[in-house]
């Protein structure tokens, strides 16, 4: 069998059953019934309706041609948006992840931002009560509370920025050039009707690799002149001769090969 024909076989077959068990599971996820089966046979048959198409054209069978080109339409669509729409799934599920990272990002931003505001105004109050006197704010146990505070605000603002650092590592950034959703399923369903067709198409033989035999020429085999034939020769020879005789001396050779009789010339003196 041709390598390429079954390569190509081979390739749609499997860009072809991808479809179809996509179909199969997107119809059993939304519908399910009798749609489980119908998705993936639609799937299918999208992908061998150009070859049947081609093969109708040149059977000159043109209008079930352009029937089965006017059914590829709707078949080639159904499985175009399912797998679009499982595509769209996919990455929407994954923007959403996304987009809840960024969101504890900017969450422990915000807690970081107010832990430190928290810590300035702990600082702030420490140092108006150690400007006091001892009456006013116990050193032992007035300062020490302040002092406390100050510390465990400072703490808040560490474990705050660790948060932030935390979750800006697992938060993936967006990338400048995004694929659209269409793209993925317009590639495969490409590859399924082109490879599956032009496989079809093929011949199921080898190509050779040996250089082809001289093509023979006809021998022309001398025709033996027939009795006509011969005296048409004949005849057109003795013209010819007759001819050359006449330009020769004037004198003229009949068809028959006698000369004609001399006249006698006459003295006129």
């Amino acid at each position: 069998m041709n390598p390429l024909k079954l390569s190509l076989i081979t390739l749609g077959t499997l860009a072809a059953g991808i479809g179809c068990y996509g179909a199969y599971e997107q119809s059993a996820n939304v519908n399910g019934g009798y749609l489980m089966i119908a998705a993936p046979v639609v799937a299918l048959a999208s992908a061998v309706i150009p070859y049947f198409a081609e093969e109708a054209w040149k059977a000159k069978h043109r209008v079930k041609a352009v029937i089965l080109a006017l059914i590829l339409i709707p078949a080639a669509a159904t499985v175009f948006y399912a797998a679009s729409e499982r595509v769209h799934i996919a990455k929407a599920g994954a923007e959403a992840e996304r987009a809840a990272m960024r969101s504890a990002v900017t969450l422990a931003e915000r807690h970081l931002d107010e832990s430190k505001a928290a810590a300035t105004r702990a600082e702030n109050d420490a140092k108006l009560w150690r400007t006091k006197s001892a009456r006013a704010c116990d050193p032992i146990t007035c300062l020490a509370r302040w002092d406390n505070a100050a510390a465990a605000a400072r703490n808040r603002v560490t474990q705050a920025a660790e948060a932030v650092t935390a979750a800006e590592s697992k938060a993936a950034t967006e990338s400048p050039l995004k694929a659209p959703v269409w793209l993925l399923p317009l590639a495969l369903d490409l590859v399924a009707f082109i490879s599956i067709w032009f496989g079809l198409s093929l011949s199921s033989a080898a190509p050779s690799s040996q250089v082809p035999a001289p093509v023979p020429q006809p021998v022309q085999v001398p025709v033996k002149p027939t009795v006509k034939r011969k005296k048409r020769i004949k005849r057109r020879q003795a013209l010819g001769r007759g001819f050359a005789s006449f330009m020769r001396d004037g004198n003229v050779i009949p068809l028959h090969g006698k000369p004609p009789p001399r006249l006698p010339q006459i003295d006129m003196h």
